[in-house]
């Protein structure tokens, strides 16, 4: 075989005789370097070394895209690896065999996710996959992923903080079950001590005024009616509740976190008892099609609140106005995080807000006092 100086010149002159599958040309100057020119004129650098007791060769890069001394680089690194007793063609080979990004999140979906969470839960992760996290990093092997990556992607959405934030805490859960299932080290996580942004909490509960006006148009509902749509084409729940009217509580079969009661008050139950039943139908709250349950509350709910001016109000509102009253008659945070079936106290913590009406009522006490001790008059507060 040829030897000789790999240059530029020399490369280019290399050519495969005819009858041969390649022909190789060692460099004189590095032992191991060599490139091999083939029939179709391609021609490929190559580190040949020992290892083992084997001869073995690996594909540093072709002619063109790496030059003589680019390629004289890579195979000087590749055959001092293995003075240190590394295999670099076995390393190569690992790494080519470290799955994308999306393949990881593909099963992190199927394995995890599906069998694990909520339906919404899956359909909010699948969303954020799909509108940036795959595009952003889908084709990158997950080791290669670094926290740049995640930084730029984090960056792109500025304008929706939330969405940022929750698509960075998906990279970090997909990385954390990668890392259990030992594909990439827990400590690598690319999304580990990224700054998240401040968001903005959309938290409302009503004042006294506003839950008037609401009670009176869900009575105006219920008396003469309001506008809309019946759409029942959405799925119903899982698992029909089961009611104890006795003790006053809903045993609901599954939630957030898992079984749990929900007590009603009495008022509550007045309402569950005055509903019309069908035959036949084991649901509390029927829906059109028989024996199914009502499925969309979106078009009533927007009905009533367009007649209590309310525009804006969430249902989940409510649950901050129910917590807040709790809180505006003194009712411990324990007890209130009960009511709202809350496992973890500092959830309940979010709820903990003073309706506006015990707040001017406790100033407006507390200014009395200090009036009339000015104007030295007694009080008996």
């Amino acid at each position: 075989m040829p030897q000789g100086r790999i240059s530029k010149r020399s490369v280019d002159a290399l050519a495969c005789p005819q009858g041969k599958d390649r022909e190789i040309l060692w460099d004189d100057a590095l032992s191991g370097f060599g490139v091999a020119a083939f029939p179709t004129g391609r021609k490929v650098y190559v580190a040949q070394y020992r290892q083992n007791g084997r001869s073995r060769r690996a594909n540093i890069g072709e002619h063109g895209r790496l030059t003589p001394d680019e390629a004289r680089s890579q195979a000087k690194t590749i055959l001092g690896a293995v003075e240190t007793g590394a295999d670099p063609i076995a390393a190569k080979r690992a790494a080519r065999e470290v799955r994308t990004f999306a393949a990881i999140a593909e099963d992190f979906m199927r394995l995890h996710v599906a069998p694990k969470r909520k339906g919404r839960t899956y359909q909010t992760y699948d969303v954020l996959l799909r509108r940036h996290l795959i595009p952003a990093l889908g084709s990158t092997r997950i080791s290669d992923v670094r926290r740049l990556d995640v930084a730029r992607m984090h960056n792109r959405l500025a304008d929706a903080p939330g969405a940022a934030n929750r698509a960075v805490a998906l990279v970090s859960a997909i990385w954390n079950w990668s890392a259990s299932r030992e594909e990439v080290a827990f400590a690598d996580n690319p999304a580990k001590g990224l700054k998240k942004y401040r968001e903005e909490r959309s938290e409302r509960f009503l004042t006294s005024a506003e839950l008037t006006r609401l009670g009176a148009a869900i009575a105006e509902g219920e008396s003469i009616g309001l506008s809309y749509e019946i759409d029942e084409t959405k799925p119903g729940a899982k698992h029909a509740p089961k009611i104890d009217k006795r003790r006053g509580v809903i045993f609901l079969a599954d939630s957030k976190t898992g079984k749990k009661p929900i007590y009603l008050s009495v008022a509550a139950l007045a309402v569950l008892a005055a509903l019309p039943r069908i035959e036949g139908n084991p649901h509390i709250i029927a829906g059109a099609k028989d024996g199914a349950p009502r499925a969309d509350l979106k078009k009533p709910w927007a009905a009533i609140k367009r007649a209590a001016g309310l525009e804006g109000l969430r249902l989940h509102d409510l649950r901050h106005s129910f917590a807040s009253i709790g809180a505006g008659a003194s009712m411990s945070l324990p007890i209130i995080g009960r009511l709202l079936g809350h496992s973890q106290p500092q959830t309940t913590a979010r709820y903990s807000h003073l309706d506006v009406d015990p707040i001017h009522r406790a100033v407006n006490e507390i200014g009395a006092t200090i009036t009339a001790a000015m104007d030295g008059k007694q009080t008996n507060k």
